[in-house]
């Protein structure tokens, strides 16, 4: 099973859950917290907002129970562009979290500490923002140094083209001087 946590701010962090975090997680609905710890993100209370089975089917918060029902939808999870009174039946699995649920979607209720990204690894140390700082100042001698050569280089195929220009120039004009003569 996945865990997606979106935040308040709008970023969403996704990972695969152990079977002992399913274990934890199993049995409970839509609407319900859980203490982050049981997920690795200590000082953190997140709400279950919703998830997908296996199979595609979203849960939906009024269906009780973890089995897939067929319901006959007019608006809400399941349905889209339907028109003015119509309704359709789709199939939509139970509110409770259960080994069917593929995809569990999670929304932070309560902050703690550290972000998400780096109780989970996601994020790199805050302690390595001076050597980035050398890599930064080396790179940029690198692209200056790199220009430099360019420049160079570029300058010495533009004086060879000239040179050739001249030389054959040169030639033409030599061309036109003896057409004359034998005139």
């Amino acid at each position: 099973m996945k865990a997606v946590i979106g935040t308040e701010s709008g970023e969403t962090h996704q990972f695969e859950l152990e079977d002992r975090q399913v274990q934890a997680l199993t049995g409970l609905e839509i609407g319900g917290e859980v203490d982050g710890s049981v997920l690795g993100l200590d000082g953190y209370t997140l709400e279950i907002t919703g998830g997908s089975d296996t199979e595609g089917f979203p849960m939906k918060e009024s269906v009780e129970g973890t089995q897939r029902k067929q319901l006959l939808v007019k608006e809400g999870t399941g349905a889209r562009d339907l028109e003015h009174g119509e309704r359709k039946r789709k199939s939509v699995r139970g509110n409770t979290v259960s080994r069917q649920i593929a995809q569990l979607n999670l929304g932070v209720v309560e902050e703690g500490d550290d972000s998400i990204g780096k109780l989970l690894g996601e994020e790199p140390e805050e302690d390595t923002e001076e050597p980035d700082e050398e890599v930064e100042d080396q790179e940029d001698e690198e692209v200056e140094e790199e220009s430099e050569d360019a420049e160079e280089e570029g300058e010495e195929e533009q004086e060879e083209a000239d040179e050739e220009t001249a030389e054959e120039e040169d030639e033409e004009t030599g061309e036109e001087e003896g057409e004359e003569a034998e005139e």
